[in-house]
């Protein structure tokens, strides 16, 4: 493997099926082995659009950004030290989350329903 692992959902328009595939109880991923660094072309894809990874870890499985499909969100997983840089990035709209958080729109403290 290369220093990361790019997770993409199977359903965005493969022209033949890649493998290896994570599969996952409701959605199944195409994964692909690179460098860290941003991706948006990937082999036997076909569609209009360049499509982000929906997961990126790396090897030693010590963070992981998820990218939800159907929603406007990114999840990262990782230590307090890169969680304490992420928010304090002053271009990033951050939070913490917990288990039981809304994740949907109206649950979003920033730009949800009468926030925006």
């Amino acid at each position: 493997m290369g220093d990361v692992v790019h997770a993409v959902w199977f359903g965005f328009g493969w022209v033949d099926p890649p493998e290896p595939l994570l599969v996952g109880n409701m959605r199944d991923y195409a994964l692909f082995a690179g460098q860290r660094e941003a991706v948006t072309e990937w082999p036997g894809m076909d569609t209009p659009w360049r499509q982000s990874a929906n997961y990126v870890w790396p090897a030693d499985r010590s963070w992981c950004v998820a990218t939800e499909i159907d929603r406007d969100f990114t999840l990262v997983a990782c230590d307090d030290a890169v969680a304490d840089a992420l928010r304090a990035d002053p271009d990033l709209e951050t939070y913490d989350v917990a288990e039981t958080d809304d994740l949907t729109w109206a649950g979003d403290r920033v730009n949800g329903p009468g926030r925006a």
